[in-house]
């Protein structure tokens, strides 16, 4: 399927054989994003990882004297988001969607 390709792109999911990709796909919702919809906000709790199935995102920080920072633009197949798992307290990046429709799962 569409989805088991996005994420058979990722490293986190490549040594994944069809089944546990189909059971990884089945555990995920996609998400559809305009283009100028913030996803995150810095500082919002860990709590999700997102993969970005279509479209392109901006990772953006904010700097000295509130400017903002761009510090990655991430496009499908990659991942985006934090999780207490992984150790993170809280999302490091707003994450906006510059070119949409995005869908993230």
């Amino acid at each position: 399927s569409a989805a088991s390709d996005v994420y058979k792109r990722q490293p986190l999911f490549r040594a994944l054989d069809d089944g546990a990709l189909a059971r990884v796909n089945e555990r995920c919702s996609a998400v559809p994003c305009v283009t100028g919809e913030t996803i995150h906000h810095e500082g919002d709790p860990a709590e999700r990882l997102f993969v970005v199935a279509t479209g392109v995102v901006e990772l953006l920080t904010h700097g000295a004297e509130g400017r903002r920072v761009l510090h990655d633009v991430v496009v499908p197949g990659e991942t985006f988001g934090s999780l207490p798992v992984l150790g993170d307290d809280g999302q490091a990046a707003t994450d906006r969607v510059i070119y949409g429709p995005v869908q993230v799962r």
